[in-house]
């Protein structure tokens, strides 16, 4: 039966901005077929009528980078910058074992906030470094079981904690760092191990789940890792998420560890690919902005977290001129506090505005609300292997004159631009 969404103000979301203050949306089956001034007229009797006179219809929101795995925790700390809140969030000498149920129910309530908030897809950088099995498994049955699209990352650090922060070795005590390499992080081999298995598992599951590649941080990760993770995404034509250049701090531990920028490391090793996302990128040189747009990259952008953090203001200016594409994320619960993806989208509208007298250079309500649109995600999944025979079916958010973010209805199937 053909669904109608009748006399709405339509914002398609498409890369042409294209708008219709009153017009109809009509569903057939799993696809839309039609939207336009009147588009509904044409439909037979039997037809299931929305009227949509009070309601703006939209594509649903996409929040590019979430860590479902801080649901717990929301709001328990603050005034740490990045490096010290990873050693309070993510204690180096491990963190309680949960159960899968435990999973599941930590993924839910992200996935709750995320429906409420209107976003109907979520790219969560899922960062379970004990490297079980249970905690994927867990998650992506969260996502399947609300009825979001998901892309769930296997995380991956394998380089000691004092390999990874610049000096660490000159001011952490000897007894200390012989307590640290008492408790080594998993193998390279024992992620990409669980990343097949997952990616066996639920990689295209329910149509809506996929499995991603996830390096938690180039310095994170030793360099045999992540050409081995490079290589994975090449033949099976797979995104990357990795966290590059949050703060200052990552740009001179690139310095000490490799005797270049970040980026231009990532270069080296062939990581810079259309299917490469790289989250935060705040400190980079003009040099590396333009080496990711030249490979056609996508960064993510989450002002939430980077303000809470203190991690700096991501130049999305220059990254759009280099040709970058750019997405909107929430970041992790801890980070952000929320999972609310118009919370982000807003913050985004507002922080550039600060950071230069010349308006002309302020980031714009519409750039914000194109970043968290279909549009963005879609740049970012384009090589996905799942996707690359058709675009994906997406799904399409009401929300009413008046209503706060959380009174967003999701509606299925809006096709992404």
């Amino acid at each position: 039966m053909a669904i109608v969404i009748r006399n709405a103000c339509v914002v398609t979301g498409d890369a042409a901005d294209t708008r219709y203050d009153d017009a109809d949306i009509v569903v057939e089956g799993d696809r839309i077929a039609a939207i336009g001034v009147g588009a509904g007229a044409q439909v037979g009797a039997g037809a299931d009528i929305i009227d949509g006179r009070r309601s703006i219809v939209m594509p649903g929101l996409v929040n590019a980078h979430t860590h479902s795995n801080e649901g717990f925790e929301q709001g328990a700390y603050d005034n740490l910058p990045l490096e010290l809140w990873l050693l309070q969030s993510y204690p180096p000498w491990g963190m309680p074992r949960f159960t899968e149920r435990q999973h599941y129910l930590r993924t839910m309530l992200t996935a709750i906030e995320s429906i409420r908030s209107g976003a109907t897809t979520v790219q969560d950088d899922f960062l379970h470094f004990s490297c079980t099995p249970e905690g994927l498994d867990g998650a992506v049955k969260a996502y399947a079981d609300a009825g979001l699209r998901a892309f769930v990352t296997v995380t991956m650090w394998n380089r000691p904690l004092v390999e990874s922060l610049p000096f660490a070795r000159e001011m952490i005590p000897p007894a200390l760092q012989a307590e640290l390499a008492a408790t080594p992080p998993p193998a390279a081999a024992d992620f990409l191990d669980l990343f097949r298995q997952h990616h066996r598992s639920w990689h295209g599951h329910a149509g809506r789940i996929g499995i991603v590649l996830g390096p938690c941080g180039t310095q994170r990760c030793t360099d045999g890792l992540l050409q081995e993770v490079t290589a994975l995404s090449a033949t099976h034509n797979l995104p990357v998420h990795v966290h590059v250049l949050e703060t200052r701090t990552q740009a001179v531990t690139a310095q000490q560890l490799y005797n270049k920028t970040m980026v231009e490391h990532m270069h080296d090793l062939g990581m810079l690919t259309p299917r490469l996302t790289i989250n935060h990128a705040i400190w980079l040189t003009r040099r590396e902005i333009d080496l990711l747009g030249d490979n056609g990259c996508s960064i993510t952008h989450n002002p939430l977290s980077n303000m809470k953090l203190g991690s700096g203001v991501c130049p999305i200016r220059r990254h759009l001129r280099a040709g970058v594409n750019v997405a909107l994320g929430t970041d992790g619960l801890t980070t952000s506090d929320t999972a609310d993806i118009v919370a982000a989208l807003r913050a985004a509208a507002l922080l550039h505005k600060i950071g230069t007298p010349d308006y002309e250079e302020w980031g714009t309500a519409e750039e914000a609300f194109r970043m968290a649109a279909p549009t963005a995600a879609w740049r970012i999944r384009r090589s996905a292997a799942s996707r690359s025979a058709r675009r994906p079916t997406s799904s399409c958010s009401t929300a009413r004159p008046g209503a706060s973010s959380r009174s967003m209805t999701p509606c299925d199937s809006w096709p992404s631009p």
